[in-house]
């Protein structure tokens, strides 16, 4: 997926960029559209404080546990609506000053290596291909930072 990011902190825009994969169970063999996805997301974050000529650049694991469910539409085509809980656990980051490096992301404290959010979505599938967008919300366990992300997702399911 691709999207964009907002820090409260930084008070600027950035960019954002993640491949994942999720495993899918039925919930109910009676309401056959709810569904339970299971996965894992590389997620790398970009953005930088307002008037100024420093970013960071931060990269986590997520690991969303997403309730979904489809609307069938026909044979062949889906409306899929999604949300929920996820754990993101911080990697690897650097804050850059001026194009260099100053430091990890660690530096005095500005980042947590562990962080909660919530996922909000939707898309289309038509017959194995998935077209959508997620707003996600990553809140900073030590209570610096939130970062609201919104993603435009696509994929196949195997």
């Amino acid at each position: 997926g691709l999207g964009g990011n907002y820090s409260v902190a930084c008070g600027d825009f950035g960019v954002n960029a993640n491949i994942g994969g999720y495993t899918e169970f039925a919930l109910s063999e009676k309401y056959k559209g709810w569904k339970l996805n299971i996965g894992t997301r590389l997620n790398n974050k970009n953005f930088a404080w307002i008037n100024t000529n420093t970013n960071v650049s931060l990269l986590f694991l997520d690991i969303p546990l997403l309730f979904a469910y489809d609307f069938s539409i026909n044979s062949q085509k889906n409306i899929r609506l999604e949300f929920g809980p996820y754990y993101s656990q911080y990697i690897a980051g650097a804050l850059f000053s001026q194009g260099t490096n100053i430091g990890s992301a660690f530096y005095k404290g500005y980042y947590t290596p562990c962080n909660v959010g919530i996922m909000l979505g939707g898309g289309i599938w038509h017959n194995d291909f998935y077209f959508g967008a997620n707003l996600d919300f990553i809140f900073d366990l030590a209570g610096e930072d939130a970062f609201p992300a919104f993603y435009m997702t696509a994929g196949y399911r195997f």
